[in-house]
């Protein structure tokens, strides 16, 4: 368990080994919006959604944070679910015009736990709630 940081500074997580996977194709919105449970229209460049995706039964599969950029969603969630949430997402793509594809060893991804945007030469930053705190994410 970490220490709390002291009032006024930030806390700085390494999510990178996280499963992490690029959602590109001009349904994307559609498809990826019918399999998590929070309104995707809340995801931006800046800003991030937390949710979960569930079986055919509403058992939870998955838990997962959501991001958008121009072209594209990226979707991260524990490392262990890897293979489930590909094969899992991969099986509604009917006549979608969707591309689901594993970034998990392309990409690092970082969490500051900060009121505070932290700055970047590189990289995204979009603001997500995890670990019950606000922060950001740097992709």
């Amino acid at each position: 368990m970490t220490q709390p940081s002291p009032a006024g500074q930030a806390s700085f997580l390494d999510l990178s080994g996280r499963a992490k996977f690029r959602i590109t194709g001009t349904d994307r919105f559609r498809f990826i919006n019918g399999q998590i449970t929070n309104d995707l229209r809340k995801v931006s460049e800046t800003a991030a959604i937390e949710a979960c995706v569930l079986n055919a039964k509403g058992k939870m599969d998955a838990h997962v944070f959501v991001c958008a950029l121009e072209e594209c969603f990226l979707v991260d969630a524990h490392s262990i679910l890897r293979e489930k949430i590909r094969t899992r997402l991969e099986r509604y793509i009917i006549a979608d015009d969707v591309q689901i594809e594993d970034v998990t060893d392309q990409f690092s991804l970082f969490h500051v736990l900060s009121g505070e945007s932290p700055t970047a030469d590189h990289g995204r930053i979009v603001s997500v709630r995890r670990f019950a705190k606000s922060g950001w994410d740097i992709w």
